[in-house]
Formats: structure tokens, C-alpha cells, sequence
């Protein structure tokens, strides 16, 4: 419940970002919204809302971070922001997501998948953002990846997830070296 009043919360006041964003998509890209099938919780396949950051192409399961793409800058600035991903508050008001968690793979990343359930990860809901995102770890390493989506499953608490918050905050504004010594030293 506190997650979705939070959520509730966030969502109203990241609208001065996301609106213009939604607009600019809109214009840009011909939609403002992207919708795509990830696995969650119980690994159950549900659908994730982002804001649109590239144009339409005609294979959306395809690893964003592995396209290869030249980007208008407009999309870098949406990308690096993480604005694009500020509507996924909507998923946590729905229940398929939490603030805090692992990041939700594609139906496609057969491996992270794989690892994820030898190591219980699905036992929790994807989030936002999570320890994997604060410390540097990318989808690219699907081992390592679960390895530390394990970590934050085996120590999940209210306390972690402020720390993941601040640290995310942190590295938004380019801080990631301050962010990861949060993490590691508490």
C-alpha cells in the first residue's frame, strides 16, 4: 500500500517532466507511449510503460541497449534522464511493479531468465530501479546480473530501498561513484 500512495505521489509531481516529454514523443516519434512484455514477479510475463524514445521499428522485442542506433538527441536526453521511464509509476499503481527491485527483462533475454530463476530472483517484484542499476550492472552479463538481483532478493528491506532511492538519485546527477560508496558501505 505504501508503495502505491508513494507512487501516487511520484507520478503527480514528475508531471512537469513527463508531460512535455509525452508531448514531444508524441510529435517526434508519432506516439508518446511504448508498451513491452517483460517477466516479473513469479516470472509472469506482464506489460511495462515507458515513454517513448525511439521511433517505431518493426521488431519492439529487440534489446534497446544493443541496437546499435544513432539516436537523435532528444532520445539521449530522454534515455540518460531516465525521464522515458518515470511512467512506470503506473505499473506500480497496478501491482506489476514496486519502486524498488530487480529491472524486469524481456520475454527475449532467455538467458537472464534462466539465471534469475536458479537464483529465486522472480520471489520479489521487478522495480523502477534497483541495487543492479546503483552498482553498474548492465543486462549485457546476464550472470552477474542475477548474481546481484539475488543480493538485494536475499537482503530486501525498507532501509536498502532508501538507500537504492538516494543512490539513484545520485547517480542521475552523475554522482554514480557517491551512489555505489552508499551502497557498499551500508
Amino acid at each position: 500500500m505504501l508503495s502505491k500512495i508513494s507512487a501516487a505521489a511520484l507520478l503527480f509531481m514528475t508531471l512537469p517532466l513527463t508531460l512535455p516529454a509525452l508531448v514531444l514523443s508524441r510529435i517526434i516519434f508519432g506516439q508518446a507511449l511504448f508498451f513491452q512484455k517483460r517477466i516479473g514477479f513469479l516470472c509472469k510475463p506482464f506489460t511495462i510503460v515507458k515513454i517513448r524514445s525511439l521511433p517505431l521499428r518493426e521488431n519492439p522485442g529487440l534489446r534497446t541497449h544493443n541496437l546499435g542506433h544513432s539516436a537523435s538527441a532528444y532520445s539521449k536526453i530522454l534515455r540518460l534522464s531516465k525521464v522515458d521511464e518515470l511512467v512506470q509509476l503506473v505499473n506500480v499503481l497496478c501491482g506489476s511493479m514496486e519502486i524498488v527491485g530487480p529491472r524486469p527483462g524481456l520475454e527475449v533475454d532467455v538467458e537472464l531468465t534462466s539465471e534469475r530463476l536458479k537464483r529465486n530472483c522472480f520471489a520479489v517484484k521487478p522495480g523502477i530501479t534497483g541495487l543492479s542499476q546503483v552498482l553498474g550492472y548492465s543486462m549485457n552479463n546476464p550472470r552477474n546480473l542475477a548474481r546481484i538481483d539475488k543480493v538485494y532478493v536475499n537482503n530486501a528491506s525498507w532501509k536498502l530501498d532508501a538507500l537504492i532511492i538516494v543512490a539513484t538519485v545520485f547517480s542521475l546527477f552523475g554522482f554514480r561513484t557517491i551512489a555505489r560508496g552508499l551502497i557498499i558501505l551500508s
